[in-house]
């Protein structure tokens, strides 16, 4: 029981902490300070944890952005290639801003450019970001991604996005049948996998990886909700006996 008061407990500060950053963008859009919003909510977004509500607000919020900074004039509608590698070599929130560009651009006659991205973006999840955004766009034309000493050659048209391989499918059946009953532990798993699945990129998590993906991400958030006696409990009441649902 206490276990449980602790993760309510939890659950509610991370409600408030996103409360406090959604009514801290909307004071921004309010004073027109456009591009800090902006880089607030490309900071959330890029979260690997974020419960749907907010994730949708977050979407609503950045889609509502783009409307006020293109009506209002205030930011250019495209940069030019020069200025986007520019942001490259900046904090985080300029690189965001510049994937956030490029997604909204047309890139099949910019392979060159698309390539720079590649060579250039440094963190891993934000390269990721970047081939989610080409797969998106079916390109057809061929990419070098180096990836820890494993050189790739992608053609972007021909990858699958995370969530349609059945190594995702199979561990999203899982988690929602193993969290029917805690529907905040669910929404954490779920962004969890979400984030998994990028970071698989340019692979997919084939079907046979699925029960091991679901157990990873389970154990993964349960440790942190959890006290250890009751992710033993847990992990008691799903794993053995009649109603057992893993081998784990």
């Amino acid at each position: 029981m206490q276990a449980w008061t602790n993760c309510g407990i939890i659950l509610k500060m991370e409600e408030n902490s996103y409360q406090n950053q959604i009514q801290l963008i909307e004071q921004k859009i309010k004073d027109h300070a456009y591009e800090e919003a902006l880089a607030l909510v490309l900071e959330e977004l890029s979260m690997p944890y974020i419960p749907k509500l907010y994730h949708e607000r977050f979407l609503s919020l950045h889609e509502q952005l783009k409307q006020v900074m293109q009506s209002a004039n205030s930011m250019q509608t495209f940069y030019d290639d020069e200025a986007l590698l520019s942001l490259l070599t900046k904090d985080e929130h300029a690189q965001l801003k510049a994937l956030d560009q490029l997604s909204r651009m047309n890139l099949r006659n910019k392979s060159e450019l698309i390539q720079l991205f590649i060579d250039r973006l440094n963190d891993p999840i934000l390269l990721r970001l970047l081939i989610r955004i080409l797969i998106e766009q079916q390109l057809h034309d061929e990419f070098t991604l180096k990836d820890e000493g494993v050189e790739y050659q992608i053609i972007p048209a021909s990858l699958a996005l995370p969530e349609d391989g059945d190594g995702y499918q199979a561990a999203e059946q899982l988690i929602k049948l193993w969290c029917e009953k805690n529907p905040s532990m669910e929404r954490l798993c779920m962004d969890r996998l979400v984030y998994m699945g990028l970071a698989q990129l340019p692979l997919v998590y084939t079907e046979d990886e699925g029960d091991d993906l679901a157990y990873a991400i389970l154990e993964d958030v349960a440790s942190k909700l959890l006290n250890p006696k009751d992710w033993e409990q847990l992990k008691s009441q799903l794993f053995t006996g009649d109603n057992a649902l893993s081998t784990h």
